[in-house]
């Protein structure tokens, strides 16, 4: 993870690391990297079934609600996202409507990714006190 944009996500990483305790503990540099690992929430982790799609669909895991690497909340959560969607399925075979249910899912997931960012925001301002995280905090708060 690295802070903000940038364009060249590899030699970044390479520079703090190599200015960090940890740089001297590698094996090697890091040959890949990803630019963006923002959090997020899935527009719909959760879709009753419709005459014209039967099925419905929920989302679990990162799929559904992806929160980044310094919270180290991601594991919990995507656990967390497939005991509430195994709820939802119970409750689906016991004959409850799907489309409150799904609304229910959805809900609780919107909240727990607020509860989140608020965390977050509070935890790179003190982790990471320096403007090269302000792209970081600036996306939680808009989030």
């Amino acid at each position: 993870m690295v802070p903000g944009p940038t364009e060249d996500p590899i030699t970044l990483l390479r520079r703090i690391l190599a200015d960090s305790p940890l740089g001297s503990a590698l094996a090697r540099p890091p040959r890949t990297a990803v630019a963006v690992a923002a959090p997020r929430l899935h527009p719909a982790p959760a879709v009753a079934p419709t005459p014209q799609r039967p099925h419905g669909r929920l989302t679990v895991g990162a799929g559904a609600i992806r929160f980044d690497p310094p919270s180290g909340t991601g594991v919990a959560q995507a656990l967390r996202t497939a005991i509430l969607a195994s709820a939802v399925v119970d409750a689906d075979a016991a004959g409850i409507p799907a489309q409150p249910l799904c609304e229910h899912y959805t809900a609780r997931l919107s909240a727990a990714f607020a509860e989140h960012l608020h965390r977050c925001a509070a935890l790179y301002a003190t982790a990471f006190p320096v403007l090269a995280w302000q792209d970081e905090l600036d996306a939680d708060r808009r989030a």
